[in-house]
């Protein structure tokens, strides 16, 4: 998500090239044939409070606006929500899906403009979408080109909170890309979960969304170093570590060792977003099914600086109350109680996120 502190500092004028602001249409399909559909809680929430979630995919190469349409089409058969509205029924807030016509808006920007977060935040306030907007389409894409096509694209989408959390998003994203694939008869790449590019350092600074309060970098990993770390833990653990483990522990071990808060309780707090997708949701749940949970890991095992150690503190902890929430989910515990206090790490799992990363639209790994 975009940085909160950025501010417009462009017009349209000065960013997005003259005769350059293309729209290309998609209608709903069945329009007429679905009646409004009242929004659960968590998504009824979620559109009144919640930002919508907003992404950016840079591809070496340019995507062909009309595929992308016509492709759309395709990935909204199959979730004919995203191209629905929110309107009130009797003082209740519903989805009316299949109602509202979706465009694709091509603009022409610098090439600098194709890979800068801040040139993306000045586009999406430019074009916005907000919380809390009714009878306003849920979905938002917007493709950025240069003049020179070898010069490639980005495509700036953006999903309703009310649709779903990050996992449903991923859900649609791929089934539009696999719907343009078909389309633009290409073969779907191969992700390699290992890859980055090959970079002479493996930290760099992001300046574009760092300021006086928010540091933001970046860690390149070596390729198989996670899966070495993993297969070194469990061959001397009963507890099986997986790779988000390895990642969280990392992590926190970052947050404390630069932390300079006083210590006033014998563990760490870890707030965790969790999928509880197969764990008392079904497998290909369309919604806000994401849930929060705390994880605490003992100061003596962070500061034992032993990566292993608090990898299994995390996959121990993580694992009973995975097992809590399915209980809750399932109806046979009440609702869990959240821990007070500032956490010392908020963590969204890589393995939430792998999804997103995987709408390739037909292009190798960027």
């Amino acid at each position: 998500r975009f940085h909160r502190s950025l501010r417009p500092t462009h017009t349209m004028s000065s960013l997005i090239m003259p005769g350059t602001n293309r729209l290309y249409t998609c209608p709903p399909p069945f329009p007429g044939h679905y009646p409004p559909i009242p929004l659960p809680r968590e998504d009824a929430t979620a559109f009144q409070t919640f930002a919508p979630i907003k992404l950016v995919y840079h591809f070496a190469v340019m995507l062909d606006p009309k595929m992308l349409v016509q492709s759309l089409e395709g990935a909204f058969c199959e979730y004919p929500g995203v191209c629905g509205k929110v309107v009130m029924v009797g003082g209740v807030h519903c989805l009316h899906p299949s109602t509202m016509e979706i465009t694709v808006r091509a603009l022409g920007v610098s090439k600098a403009t194709l890979s800068s977060v801040e040139g993306w935040s000045q586009l999406a306030q430019l074009f916005p979408t907000r919380a809390n907007v009714l009878d306003a389409p849920l979905f938002q894409c917007i493709l950025m080109h240069t003049s020179d096509p070898t010069d490639g694209c980005s495509l700036m989408v953006t999903f309703n909170h009310c649709l779903g959390d990050a996992t449903s998003f991923a859900l649609f994203l791929a089934a539009w890309s696999q719907a343009f694939c078909r389309v633009a008869g290409l073969t779907p790449p191969t992700t390699d979960a290992n890859s980055h590019p090959a970079a002479a350092q493996l930290e760099e600074e992001l300046p574009d969304i760092s300021d006086a309060r928010v540091q933001a970098r970046r860690y390149w990993l070596p390729p198989g170093g996670l899966e070495q770390a993993r297969r070194v833990i469990n061959a001397v653990s009963a507890v099986r570590v997986s790779t988000n483990d390895i990642l969280m522990a990392l992590t926190v071990f970052a947050a404390a060792l630069r932390g300079t808060e006083p210590r006033t309780d014998t563990a760490a707090l870890i707030r965790v977003m969790v999928d509880p997708r197969g764990r008392g949701l079904p497998p290909d749940f369309f919604g806000n099914g994401a849930k929060g949970v705390d994880v605490t890991i003992p100061w003596a095992a962070l500061d034992s600086r032993d990566l292993g150690v608090v990898a299994i503190h995390i996959r121990q902890d993580l694992g009973r109350q995975l097992h809590k929430l399915q209980r809750q989910l399932e109806g046979l515990e009440p609702a869990g109680y959240r821990a007070p206090g500032p956490p010392l790490l908020d963590w969204n799992s890589w393995a939430r996120m792998q999804g997103l990363v995987g709408a390739l639209f037909g292009q190798a790994p960027q």
